[in-house]
């Protein structure tokens, strides 16, 4: 029987879930893994808390079936075919539902980021050119935020802003929570832990 408790981080595209999950997976108590819509993340073992990200965007929260683009592409990027913890699926369909994944969690973790900002990062890392695309892919994306159902008892919220400014003290009062050890050592790993991160390639110090 598993002991671990789960932990989930969600937020919209670009809202800095990538920068936050890198993070927490350097604390050596918590095993985080990155939009993995199998339960193959709860293979993850040795830690207090086992953890997934799932960002909200290219696909409905509420269904099972993901796009078949996005996945290819998270399977070439995150290295998720044959032989690791991710199992190979030739048909993209998810095991759960984000709204499913937020239910079976013990702690939920949304992160927060101001609109213009997440524009700013969408148009700078996707080379969009046109803001009302922009404007129009970022309205359904919160269409789709509308339909996830929070509960507020164990939801954490992470204001990405905040955590730029200043990270050792917003990384310390979210491991205060998760009555996690938050000594200088484990910060500074934390800190680091961003550098390793294919998407998010510097420090949240940065």
């Amino acid at each position: 029987m598993k002991t671990q408790k789960i932990i989930s981080i969600i937020g919209l595209r670009h809202s800095g879930t990538t920068a936050l999950a890198s993070a927490l997976g350097a604390h050596p108590d918590i095993s985080m893994m990155a939009e993995c819509y199998t339960l193959d993340f709860l293979k993850q073992v040795g830690t207090k808390y086992i953890g997934n990200k799932i960002i909200i965007g290219s696909f409905d929260p509420t269904r099972k079936r993901l796009p078949i683009i996005g996945a290819i592409i998270n399977r070439i990027v995150g290295l998720c075919w044959k032989g690791g913890i991710q199992k190979y699926r030739l048909f993209p369909i998810a095991d759960f539902t984000v709204n499913e994944l937020i239910e079976m969690s013990d702690v939920v973790i949304v992160i927060s980021r101001i609109k213009k900002d997440i524009l700013k990062s969408n148009r700078k890392r996707e080379n969009i050119k046109s803001i009302l695309f922009l404007n129009f892919r970022y309205k359904r994306w919160e269409r789709r935020w509308n339909k996830l159902k929070f509960d507020n008892s164990w939801t954490i919220v992470v204001h990405y802003d905040r955590m730029i400014a200043n990270p050792e003290a917003a990384l310390k009062e979210l491991l205060i929570r998760l009555k996690l050890s938050n000594n200088k050592i484990v910060l500074k790993r934390m800190l680091d832990g961003a550098k390793y991160n294919r998407n998010y390639k510097k420090p949240l110090t940065m």
